[in-house]
């Protein structure tokens, strides 16, 4: 009976990933129905792979900027070391199991559970987690406010996206309100706001420290992804005006933040044939550039499953101790 249970509640586990693949694969055959997929085809034979090789390599390595960040914030807060090896390890091995759920929670939440003895519980080893979160979506979302006024777009989606960074910041503000000390909340709404004890809002002196290193790693991520799908762009053959297609990209690429789909395939697509015509590029060169990032996302999946069978990403963390806090223990 109870393994009759346990096959059902794994069963509705996998309907989940199921559903976001539907969900953005259906999106792209009606996207290819709109446009050309003879054309799109002729795009993708056309590559220069030459180009675009290494530029699918550098769109899996890129996500050690991330890695690194999220170590650097584990540091800041907990007072916890990570060794670069196990920061990688961890982070790439946390990559593939967040495709299996809706805006990659499971890879936050897989962070959360590898270092939470070390740093002293669940609740302090999420806290970096979280402020990577938000912040990095907060530099996509300053990215994308920017590229609205380099190329024309709709009203509606110029204020969409602005509507979007004003939730970052507003959830960015409120998280800092929590973990604030009691004499920064002097402020009305700030002593409406629940507070996090002392030993899970870490060294006020250091809050500063772990927002900047946030928002820093987030854009020096985005950026750096979009630069190589610039490059990706160029091994199709394109002519076009590099800052231009940088917005373009940028807009195309805000679709990831959706919770509905695998990192925003199909929506991503459907927005880059959509934004690419305002630059003078057919909807057709959007699709196919959109497709070929997703050979980086399959090898950072790959890469992640091999990170999960290496017994190093256990290794034990140092510790370091904190003014405001006890020291992280380490394994």
């Amino acid at each position: 009976m109870a393994s009759h249970s346990a096959i059902a509640r794994a069963r509705s586990i996998l309907k989940v990933p199921a559903v976001r693949w539907a969900v953005g694969l259906a999106l792209i055959t009606a996207t290819l129905a709109i446009i050309d997929p003879s054309q799109v085809a002729e795009q993708l034979r056309s590559v220069r792979w030459a180009i675009a090789i290494p530029a699918v390599i550098g769109l899996t390595l890129v996500h050690s900027v991330n890695a690194f960040g999220w170590g650097l914030l584990a540091r800041l807060h907990t007072g916890l070391m990570l060794s670069p090896k196990r920061t990688l390890l961890s982070y790439y091995a946390s990559m593939s199991i967040g495709l299996l759920t809706p805006s990659n929670v499971g890879s936050d939440v897989y962070r959360v559970a590898s270092v939470a003895d070390e740093s002293g519980g669940w609740k302090r080893a999420a806290v970096p987690v979280a402020i990577q979160r938000i912040t990095s979506f907060l530099a996509l979302g300053l990215i994308g406010l920017a590229a609205t006024a380099i190329i024309p777009v709709s009203p509606a989606l110029r204020i969409s996206v602005i509507a979007m960074v004003a939730l970052m910041v507003g959830g960015l503000v409120t998280m800092m309100a929590v973990m604030s000390s009691g004499a920064a909340r002097e402020n009305w709404l700030l002593r409406r706001l629940p507070r996090l004890p002392e030993e899970l809002s870490g060294q006020p002196g250091k809050r500063r420290a772990q927002l900047v290193a946030g928002i820093v790693s987030g854009l020096a991520f985005h950026l750096v992804s979009l630069s190589l799908a610039l490059v990706l762009l160029t091994s199709l053959g394109a002519d076009f005006q590099p800052i231009e297609a940088l917005a373009a990209l940028a807009i195309a690429r805000l679709a990831i933040l959706l919770p509905v789909s695998i990192s925003g395939l199909g929506f991503q697509e459907a927005a880059a044939a959509v934004v690419f015509p305002a630059i003078g590029l057919p909807a057709e060169v959007g699709v196919a550039v959109s497709m070929l990032t997703r050979i980086g996302l399959i090898l950072t999946v790959a890469t992640g499953v091999a990170c999960m069978a290496s017994p190093a990403r256990k290794a034990p963390a140092a510790a370091v101790a904190t003014d405001s806090s006890e020291p992280a223990k380490a394994a």
